[in-house]
């Protein structure tokens, strides 16, 4: 049984494209990895009950009312994309995976930028101070860059867009004068028989066979021989959160704070699948005119660009019980977004005698959907210790299982997402949050801090059981603050995630009896940010 944190990569692609978006989707526009200042990530971001920095507001609303005076920062960030994949193109036979292939990918970006008015009121009792902000945080990056090789005698990819087209109701006929726009076929099933990747055989319109696919004298349709297939995927984007904020201080012991946010979106993802005879004597391709050719090597690939917006709305407080210690908490409401998506597939294949190659591009599909994401609530404890510096913890969850997709015409309806909705209804749960942070300052102007936390997955197995998988960061850092207006800061930042499984196709239910012979891929990835925040008082 494939593991259910699998990646489906080209079924994925081509969900998009019809419009049948799946809980994977819904998970990777809705989770968060904090970035902020360089002192809220070199601190873990663990500033619930801390406040006082702009990275904060976005966890707490109630941060901008903490400190009695203005200010303004720039942060902008370097961020270290490291990925290694390993591919096994038999596990239903074979544990053995291929050697690691790394990559490396240096991406720039502004992972905060903000600025905050505080305007003393005159009161010495009640509100003492109003604070007014707008800041931008990034909430997540969505870039990386992998791919893995190896070698296949069991299964290929056109021999599963073959039967793909079989079980489609296809006919030659068909997708010969197909349109693209008209929805009736899967678009990979037009380019396949456009290309020459499937073909018609036996006599039938119906009934098609890969390009690597033999008829046996039995009569059986195997793959003719060994393969090298070789997977990439490299995506890009970010997410960002940005605030119109207020915050209010009530006696220099209890701080008050609301946001409105909007979320910016942005997703690009490049896809390429290739597969080569190892020995083109093992795939003739004999034609109806008694013409013969072998089978070389095909590519197929796959572009989508995605942007979206949503508004959601948080509230949160902290509050001094004693002047050392200090209790936060917020909560966000759902995020309510509008997605929308434009791709385009292609392919091309080439045989020994290049008459018979052929390569198709598809027409430009585009879609548009709405995305109900989680709300989030989060708890936070800070003391400072007189002298020395402060620490902070931080709790946060949000209910996974609570996303769902709609159709955007109709504002109520999510008729047409009701198999997905229920996938996130019965594989998505709670995830679980910690975050610690340590600040020491050996002189006033000078401080020193360290980070880390924890994400658990909100996937559910096949029992409905929590996945237990992780998401790690680590991160340390300093920061100078002078006597007058400027200050500056630095953190480096470590985020490690699980491995990722990626299943690059699959054959229709039925095709085999053990589902898992098509190829496995895993995948171990890192980020490693140096962010540099610039920052103003006044």
């Amino acid at each position: 049984m494939k593991r259910i944190s699998a990646i489906l990569a080209f079924a994925v692609a081509f969900s998009m494209a019809a419009g049948a978006q799946d809980m994977y989707d819904a998970l990777r526009y809705s989770e968060n990895n904090y970035y902020g200042t360089a002192r809220s990530i070199a601190m873990g971001n663990a500033f619930t009950a801390l406040g006082g920095d702009l990275g904060s507001i976005g966890i707490n609303p109630a941060g901008s009312a903490v400190n009695g005076y203005s200010q303004f920062t720039l942060t902008p960030s370097i961020s270290v994309i490291s990925t290694a994949g390993q591919y096994n193109g038999v596990p239903a036979t074979s544990s053995i995976f291929s050697s690691e292939e790394k990559s490396n990918w240096t991406r720039m970006g502004m992972p905060n930028f903000g600025i905050v008015f505080n305007q003393k009121t005159g009161r010495s009792y009640g509100i003492k101070n109003l604070s007014f902000g707008f800041v931008g945080n990034a909430t997540n990056i969505f870039t990386e860059d992998y791919s893995a090789s190896g070698s296949n005698d069991q299964t290929s990819y056109l021999g599963s867009m073959a039967s793909w087209a079989t079980a489609d109701g296809a006919s030659g006929t068909d997708l010969a004068n197909a349109s693209y726009s008209s929805g009736r076929y899967p678009w990979d099933d037009i380019i396949g028989w456009r290309t020459g990747m499937i073909s018609t055989y036996g006599g039938s319109d119906y009934d098609f066979i890969g390009a690597t696919e033999r008829i046996f004298p039995d009569g059986t349709i195997g793959l003719g021989g060994p393969l090298n297939q070789r997977y990439g995927r490299r995506t890009t984007g970010r997410k960002y959160d940005m605030v119109l904020n207020f915050g209010m201080n009530v006696n220099d012991r209890l701080y008050l704070g609301a946001n409105i946010g909007m979320v910016a979106l942005s997703y690009k993802t490049n896809t390429v699948f290739n597969e080569a005879a190892q020995s083109q004597s093992d795939f003739p391709i004999e034609y109806d005119n008694g013409a013969t050719t072998y089978f070389s090597d095909a590519r197929y690939r796959t572009q989508m660009d995605v942007d979206g917006s949503g508004i959601y709305a948080k509230f949160g407080l902290i509050w001094l019980p004693t002047s050392n210690l200090r209790v936060g908490a917020a909560i966000q409401t759902p995020t309510s977004m509008t997605i929308s998506e434009r791709w385009v597939y292609s392919g091309d294949i080439a045989f020994s005698d290049s008459q018979f190659s052929g390569s198709e591009t598809s027409d430009e599909g585009s879609y548009e959907y709405r995305l109900i994401s989680p709300y989030r609530v989060n708890a936070g404890l800070a003391y400072t210790i007189p002298g020395f510096g402060l620490l902070s913890a931080d709790y946060e969850m949000a209910d996974y299982s609570t996303m769902y997709f709609r159709d955007p015409d109709y504002y109520e309806s999510s008729a047409g997402f009701t198999d997905t909705n229920n996938d996130i209804e019965n594989y998505m749960g709670l995830s679980h949050s910690l975050r610690l942070g340590f600040e020491v300052k050996p002189v006033p102007e000078f401080a020193v801090r360290a980070g880390y936390g924890f994400v658990t997955s909100p996937e559910l197995d096949l029992n409905q059981k929590p996945i237990k998988a992780l998401t790690q960061n680590a991160s340390i850092g300093f920061g100078y603050s002078s006597p007058r207006s400027f200050f500056f800061d630095m953190a480096l930042r470590g985020t490690f995630k699980p491995d990722m499984y990626v299943y690059p196709y699959e054959y229709p239910s039925g095709t085999f009896d053990d589902g898992t012979l098509t190829p496995e891929m895993v995948v171990k990835r890192s980020l490693f940010d140096i962010v540099a925040t610039f920052g103003w008082r006044f």
